[in-house]
């Protein structure tokens, strides 16, 4: 599932880790013997470590990469980011803030990449908010 899931983020756009290689053992209902390889992502943070930051009252938050960014300019860029996927028909049902890995660019543009891939659904139009 998670192969699936990269593999038809990448068609429609959406960044994650590439996937190299998937291992199943035959007959095995554990699925504690199934194996799935994918690159290696370099982030500046995730969402997760972006909002706990956040929730502590602070109104920026400066990567190890030292850039820094206002609250409302992330909250407002990840907010397009979902409506875009969306747009796209994924509906990933795995956004722990440790799934979603952000990269900024010296311009403030966040970039986001998605793991943990193995959840996500895919729809042929788009999702619409209701």
């Amino acid at each position: 599932r998670s192969w699936k899931g990269a593999i038809e983020l990448l068609r429609r756009g959406i960044a994650t880790a590439h996937p190299v290689a998937f291992f199943e053992k035959i007959g095995d209902q554990s699925l504690k013997q199934n194996f799935y390889i994918c690159d290696f992502v370099h982030t500046d943070c995730t969402v997760g470590e972006m909002f706990m930051h956040f929730a502590t009252g602070a109104k920026e938050f400066t990567t190890k990469s030292n850039i820094t960014i206002g609250n409302e300019e992330a909250y407002i860029q990840l907010a397009h980011y979902f409506n875009n996927m969306h747009k796209r028909g994924v509906y990933f049902r795995d956004l722990s803030g440790g799934n979603v890995l952000v990269n900024i660019d010296a311009d403030k543009k966040l970039h986001f990449s998605l793991i943990d891939t193995a959840r996500a659904w895919f729809f042929a139009p788009p999702i619409d908010m209701s």
